[in-house]
């Protein structure tokens, strides 16, 4: 007898210009006509007991909006001795990137939980668990898309989905929404404070405005000072109207006849045409599974030793303002996306001021 579980398929959607992504169902090939099923559903046909189904906290890329969110579930065998399956899965160990400074989403986790004592609790009337966290026993790494996968009386099996990037600076979120983020589930406490910079007070009922001002300060101020800078280029004058964009948080401007890349923010100089504007931009790097990572960007993701896979993020030397994000394998050159001449060469002339291809 077979059968498959359709669960694997929720992950949340990347983030939008105008809102966050949405919560399990990313896919672009039929996501949002897939239905999953409810745990009572599946247990009454299969035979497994789900101990938690619930949506992954931290799975969607930080941003001004943020990524939606991913399942996150473990279930173990339920009259049956024994099963043999096959897993599917993607983002194993390069999380979908970040738009305009927006941080990846997590990345995909298969798992397995031996000699746990599940059923020793369950006699004592400790009841399920709800969370990851609750499951004991010795933790066994399962493959994205492996076969012959066994399952046995008394092993959990959790899966917990990639997510979707974000978009935008999260400091540049609104505090009240990471509020609410953290009321439903979406954010920890942990990720709220160090990447969003959101601090609450009142038992987590309220924001505490003047603390979470210091806190995004402090951010800033730590990623100039992680981040390597480039000779800086002549700040234009803020008088300049910006002629179009090469991102959300890059404008051009035109002055003396020459074409300038400035942070759309504080008016900081990047570059000068023809150089690309991340040539202006401070760079800090950090390898994906490790604790300055998690710090960073808020989700998870395994180390990978071979080709380590690295997030590297463009910080404006005035502000601190999180221009872009990119993700990529160690040691490969990253390449300019759009350059301030672009308009010019591409238009025959200049475009009208806010107007930009992103």
């Amino acid at each position: 007898e077979t059968f498959l579980v359709m669960d694997g398929n929720a992950v949340g959607a990347g983030a939008c210009s105008d809102r966050d992504g949405i919560d399990m169902t990313g896919s672009d090939y039929g996501g949002p006509g897939l239905v999953y099923p409810d745990v009572e559903t599946v247990e009454q046909t299969y035979p497994v007991l789900y101990l938690y189904k619930r949506l992954r906290p931290d799975a969607g890329g930080a941003g001004r909006f943020r990524g939606g969110a991913s399942v996150d579930a473990a279930f173990v065998l339920h009259g049956t001795d024994g099963l043999e399956g096959t897993t599917l899965g993607m983002r194993k160990a390069v999380p979908l990137p970040g738009l305009f400074g927006g941080y990846p989403g997590a990345c995909t986790l298969f798992e397995l939980r031996q000699d746990t004592t599940l059923g020793q609790r369950l006699v004592a009337g400790e009841g399920l668990p709800t969370e990851s966290s609750e499951i004991d026993g010795k933790v066994v790494g399962v493959g994205l898309n492996a076969a012959g996968i066994r399952l046995r009386q008394g092993e959990v099996f959790r899966f917990a989905n990639a997510s979707g990037s974000g978009f935008g600076d999260p400091l540049e979120r609104d505090p009240d929404r990471v509020l609410g983020d953290l009321r439903d589930g979406y954010v920890t406490p942990a990720t709220a404070r160090s990447v969003y910079g959101v601090v609450v007070t009142d038992g987590g009922r309220a924001v505490d405005v003047a603390a979470t001002a210091t806190a995004r300060d402090a951010i800033r101020a730590a990623r100039r000072a992680r981040a390597r800078f480039p000779e800086r280029v002549p700040d234009p004058p803020r008088s300049a109207a910006p002629i179009g964009r090469l991102s959300l948080a890059v404008e051009v401007v035109r002055v003396r006849g020459q074409l300038v890349a400035r942070c759309a923010g504080c008016g900081a100089g990047l570059a000068l045409a023809p150089a690309g504007w991340r040539t202006g931009a401070g760079v800090a790097h950090s390898t994906l599974g490790t604790t300055e990572y998690g710090e960073r960007a808020g989700v998870w993701a395994p180390f990978r030793a071979a080709g380590a896979v690295v997030l590297c993020e463009y910080v404006c030397p005035g502000c601190g303002q999180l221009l872009a994000t990119e993700v990529g394998i160690d040691g490969v050159t990253h390449e300019d996306d759009v350059r301030p001449d672009f308009y010019v060469g591409a238009s025959g002339g200049d475009l009208p001021a806010g107007r930009g291809p992103w």
